[in-house]
């Protein structure tokens, strides 16, 4: 019974895979988070003209305190991209699916009519 039931949650993939998959995200979610604060227009006399990760930490706790719900997206999309895209899985699809993740929540929220 328990083996139907990981069989039924995790698909083909194997826990390597889907582990694998989860850092292959998250490395893209944080290459775009980087690139957007890097191109962001400093209207604000606080924000530094260098990077910094404690400010980039502190201007984005709002994304990283919805942590939980970045993992269950996280976990469909790759668990099911043959249904949700037609593509089939592979640490590229992860790539890119945390590389577009902000778009995708993005359209969730508009849809859903989510206040900011």
């Amino acid at each position: 019974m328990i083996r139907e039931i990981v069989s039924a949650l995790f698909g083909t993939l194997t826990p390597v895979e889907l582990i694998t998959s989860f850092i292959f995200a998250s490395l893209g979610i944080f290459i775009k988070w980087y690139f957007q604060t890097k191109a962001a227009v400093k209207h604000n006399p606080e924000t530094p003209h260098q990077f910094s990760l404690c400010y980039w930490w502190d201007n984005n706790k709002p994304k990283m305190i919805a942590f939980l719900a970045t993992i269950a997206v996280l976990f469909v999309t790759i668990r099911f991209p043959k249904e949700i895209i037609g593509m089939e899985w592979s640490y590229a699809y992860a790539l890119i699916v945390g590389l577009s993740f902000d778009r995708l929540a993005e359209i969730i929220k508009t849809k859903m009519k989510i206040p900011s």
